[in-house]
């Protein structure tokens, strides 16, 4: 790198600091950080949309694997409905633990519950996120996650648990909730408070996501080159 140049990085805050550590004495404080950047035209909500209030639709997106954390979200699941609460949840991705998460389902009793949708293009994620009610995500790690954008800019509530990136993007109370243990006691019980206040918590979701659109993430970008 050129001492004229400087290194504009888009990462959470946790990855930047690795960044930064491995190339400190090279960058001479020379980057900086903006976020990931989310298609608030592809992904919005649908307000004129006739919601089905006799069941809330929670979506997870990602990769069918341990480290996402799915069976914290099937034993919340199973919590709710187990205290009369009517929920389905839509898990939007591929991977190899879905044969175990499937049968785990149906052990538990979910069945019709819970459905794994498989791989979906961003048109067809866009249009099950405008459908859904609830964005849920039990990841063990998490960097920037471009999911939970697309959820917040579609006005989804979002109920995770608290690595990574996720509070950044994840104002509590606001946006959704914050779950800091692998409780899915506490999960449920998140989940039962956004629930209750999801309608009141859309127009906020679109709001934070705007920060995260291309003209406003490229207004920073260009702010900070302005000024290397």
């Amino acid at each position: 790198m050129s001492r004229s140049s400087k290194a504009v990085v888009t990462a959470d805050s946790i990855e930047y600091e690795r960044f930064l550590n491995r190339y400190r004495r090279c960058l001479e404080g020379r980057a900086s950080r903006v976020g990931g950047v989310v298609d608030v035209g592809l992904f919005y909500p649908d307000d004129g949309m006739l919601r089905d209030r006799s069941s809330v639709a929670l979506i997870a997106v990602g990769r069918v694997e341990r480290p996402k954390g799915y069976d914290l979200l099937l034993d919340a699941v199973h919590r709710l409905v187990s205290e009369g609460v009517s929920v389905k949840l839509i898990i939007v991705g591929e991977g190899s633990d879905q044969p175990r998460l499937s049968k785990k389902a149906q052990d538990l009793g979910l069945g019709s519950r819970v459905e794994f949708t498989g791989y979906m293009n961003r048109d067809q994620l866009a249009k099950t996120m405008r459908k859904s009610d609830l964005y849920v995500s039990g990841s063990e790690q998490e960097g920037f996650s471009l999911a939970l954008l697309e959820a917040l800019a579609s006005g989804l509530p979002v109920v995770a648990t608290d690595v990574g990136g996720v509070a950044e993007v994840v104002e509590d109370g606001r946006t959704g909730y914050r779950c800091t243990s692998r409780d899915p006691v506490e999960f449920a019980r998140l989940l039962r408070l956004a629930i209750t206040r999801m309608d009141e918590m859309r127009a906020a979701c679109r709001s934070a996501a705007a920060a995260y659109s291309s003209g406003s993430v490229a207004a920073q970008i260009y702010s900070e080159l302005q000024h290397a």
